[in-house]
């Protein structure tokens, strides 16, 4: 499947999804010098706010577009909200400490990042912010005003896929355990705790 294609299936599952920069011969087609996010930036005038379903733009934005990566807008205009695991920040160890302190992590859609990191993907809820660090080291989340880039997209260290028992169209997503939303929304000593 292409990049339309799957663009197509997310949006046929209410995700609001965007176009973004791709990385050719190593580089980000923004032809930026130096661009420090190569791959993962809106191709659309207006970023993050052009997100939509709408089957037509989505056609004509990857019709244009022909090796964009795709992005999916989350928080409440798609009903996600993302646990993004960076595994060279120390993400997995962070996790590891919120797990043996408050209990696991359901099962739930699940995603491998171009560098082996996890988005791991639940049912939004009041509350799911988009923050960085604030978990804990490596542990980002993604919420209203984030995205994140999804499957079939490359970056300069790989491709982003799903994980293979966790994929959208064969497993359902889940809340999020009460434990995660009550540290994003508390005082911004628990970020520092971890850090």
């Amino acid at each position: 499947m292409k990049a339309l294609d799957y663009a197509i299936s997310y949006a046929d599952r209410g995700w609001h999804v965007l176009p973004l920069h791709s990385v050719v011969d190593g580089k980000c087609t923004c032809g930026k010098v130096g661009c420090t996010s190569a791959g993962k930036h809106p191709q659309t005038v207006n970023g993050l706010k052009s997100a939509t379903t709408d089957k037509d733009t989505i056609n004509a934005w990857f019709k244009h577009w022909k090796n964009a990566n795709v992005g999916i807008a989350t928080g409440k205009i798609s009903g996600i909200g993302v646990l993004d695991i960076d595994t060279r920040h120390g993400g997995e160890d962070s996790l590891d400490e919120l797990v043996t302190k408050y209990g696991k992590i359901p099962d739930t859609v699940e995603a491998i990042t171009q560098s082996n990191g996890r988005h791991i993907i639940f049912q939004y809820e009041e509350g799911f912010r988009t923050t960085a660090g604030k978990l804990g080291r490596g542990l980002d989340t993604r919420g209203d005003g984030g995205y994140i880039v999804s499957s079939p997209s490359v970056g300069l260290m790989g491709q982003y896929q799903w994980e293979a028992s966790s994929d959208p169209s064969e497993c359902p997503i889940v809340r999020a355990p009460a434990w995660v939303l009550q540290l994003l929304n508390r005082n911004k000593e628990i970020g520092r705790a971890h850090v």
